[in-house]
């Protein structure tokens, strides 16, 4: 029992982590979207991806949680209705005409050939039951993770919008940047920063502008009057 849940635990951790990155890195595209900034010029370390998928789950609210999961079961009525479909008395002829005339299109040989089948074929067809569940598992899996990217996606340019608002309201966290060229500073909204440049929004739109080109910025925590 131990040696299960231990197996169990390795092998949902890993898959866990890949789905927290990609839900951090679509947040992440979807904030610096929302501001109509560029992101090559901007990536994420991997503990901070994970814990913006983190803070993105969170953020996603009950409402599209609840229609990530009812996609599940739709998904699987869907499933069982195509082989319910698949199972009756037409689909079954349909297959044995099918089956007849592509048999009738074979040489001898070939047909001597197929009346034995390979062993890898007979492993298939003993553990079909078992490699059914694995792969409608992973199938489900992959497209919950996927809804939830493009959930997270979303509410990262929701976040973006809403800043820009508190920024027209000269609300929220607001920096003034002082360029090297410039005598006088801009108020502005810090978006993010890179290895080698930082974004800012200053009302109108973004700026990127390189490190060696900003002097100093310094920061507003409370509203600005």
């Amino acid at each position: 029992m131990n040696k299960l849940s231990l197996q169990t635990v390795l092998t949902v951790l890993p898959v866990l982590s890949a789905a927290l990155y990609l839900l951090g890195a679509t947040y992440f595209e979807g904030y610096l979207e929302g501001f109509g900034v560029d992101s090559p010029l901007f990536t994420l370390s991997i503990d901070r991806s994970l814990y913006i998928g983190f803070f993105s789950i969170v953020n996603f609210g009950l409402v599209p949680m609840a229609y990530t999961f009812l996609a599940i079961p739709g998904l699987l009525f869907i499933i069982g209705f195509a082989a319910l479909i698949s199972s009756t008395t037409e689909a079954k002829r349909l297959q044995e005409f099918l089956q007849k005339y592509r048999d009738s299109k074979k040489d001898p040989q070939q047909k001597s050939a197929a009346a034995k089948p390979p062993g890898i074929l007979l492993w298939l067809a003993d553990k079909s039951t078992d490699l059914s569940i694995y792969v409608g598992g992973i199938f489900i899996l992959l497209v919950v993770i996927l809804l939830m990217a493009l959930l997270s996606q979303n509410a990262g340019q929701k976040q973006a919008q809403r800043e820009i608002k508190d920024f027209e309201n000269k609300t929220g966290a607001q920096v003034f940047v002082y360029e090297t060229s410039k005598s006088t500073p801009v108020r502005a909204k810090q978006i993010t920063c890179g290895s080698s440049h930082c974004a800012f929004w200053v009302g109108t739109g973004s700026v990127v502008i390189k490190h060696e080109d900003i002097s100093r910025v310094t920061a507003h925590a409370q509203p600005l009057k």
